[in-house]
Order: structure tokens, then C-alpha cells, then sequence
């Protein structure tokens, strides 16, 4: 007896808990329920992202609540919520920033240049990075160990948790990671 051919646009199942857990899981059934783009799984949702970046980020926009109305400080600030944070470490001193904190500007210099260097097309960008390929949760502290260049590490912020940089690159990046109980971020390649 032959087995009948599987569905061609049969919905995508989770493997297991994490990924049933997962934000990637979460926005392919968004995508669904929205009728956003009917995605066979992960694999499917980046050959989307690859084909048609320009409506991919659009749902990812939407997916992640930005605005673009709020610029990018603001799109940040208030994916940041009451609980999440920008710490910035330094040799001898830790100094904490507030969503309002990022709205008022009143934030150092090198914070300052990368919230100058972000606009709303990055916000989608990030989040894809941050909440799809990294899946980084509002409970999560995350630490970005390389220089304060460009915005990229600020999109951490839009899990909610909090942002951990260096004003000097670390020595030991994943020791100190460890000691502050946070995910090592490394940009997707």
C-alpha cells in the first residue's frame, strides 16, 4: 500500500519544547494568523527574508510591535519597557541606563553615537537578528563584547532584557559573560 503524499502547504511542526518555545516558532504562527506569509517552517522563513527582504522586515516590523513614528530611540526604548537596560561597564565603574534615560539622550557619548547611527530600517533588521536568529528573552541579560561602533548590539534591546557593553573589549569576553550571568552576542554572519 502507498503511503499518501504529505500535504503540499501542511503547517510546520516543532521538532521539540524549545523550539515550539522558540520566537521563531511564535512568528511563523503570527505570519499565519495575520495571513502575513504562509512560511513551511525556519528554513522557509529565510529563503522569505532572502526573496523579499523588503516585505520580510515589514512583517518583522509589525511582528515586534515597532513604530516607526517613534524613530529609533523610541522604537527601543519602548521595546525596553520598565525592565530593560543598557549597563555600561568600565574599568572601575558600572553605570545603568533606563528607556527614559534613551528618550532624554541622557546617556554617554558612545551610547549616544550608536543611537545617532540606528533608524527604523535597522530596528527591523536588528530584530530579526535579535529576537529570530539569537532568540534573546526579556529575562536575558546580554553582553556585547566588541567596540561601541555601530547601533547593531542595541537591537538586544528589543527582547526587553538588558544590554551589557564594554567601554574597553573585554580580555576574556566569555569569563565575563559567565560572571554577569549573560549570553555572549556575536553578529550572525
Amino acid at each position: 500500500m502507498q503511503k499518501p503524499a504529505p500535504e503540499q502547504n501542511a503547517p510546520w511542526r516543532p521538532a521539540d519544547e524549545a523550539q515550539a518555545t522558540s520566537t521563531m516558532a511564535a512568528f511563523i504562527e503570527w505570519c499565519r494568523a495575520t495571513a502575513t506569509h504562509a512560511p513551511g517552517g525556519p528554513a522557509a522563513i529565510w529563503a522569505w527574508a532572502a526573496a523579499a527582504p523588503a516585505e520580510f522586515y515589514e512583517a518583522i516590523g509589525r511582528f515586534a510591535g515597532l513604530n516607526a513614528d517613534l524613530g529609533y530611540a523610541g522604537g527601543l526604548a519602548r521595546a525596553m519597557g520598565r525592565r530593560g537596560a543598557i549597563e555600561l561597564i568600565g574599568a572601575e565603574t558600572r553605570h545603568r541606563f533606563d528607556a527614559a534615560a534613551l528618550l532624554a539622550g541622557e546617556v554617554p557619548e558612545c551610547i549616544g553615537a550608536m543611537l545617532k547611527a540606528g533608524n527604523c530600517d535597522a530596528l527591523a533588521r536588528q530584530a530579526a537578528d535579535h529576537l529570530l536568529r539569537l532568540e534573546l528573552r526579556p529575562d536575558q541579560r546580554a553582553l556585547w563584547p566588541g567596540p561601541l561602533a555601530d547601533c547593531w548590539p542595541l537591537g538586544a534591546l528589543l527582547a526587553g532584557g538588558t544590554l551589557l557593553l564594554c567601554e574597553t573589549p573585554p580580555s576574556d569576553p566569555e569569563g565575563l559573560a559567565v560572571a554577569e550571568g549573560a549570553v555572549l552576542l556575536r553578529r550572525p554572519v
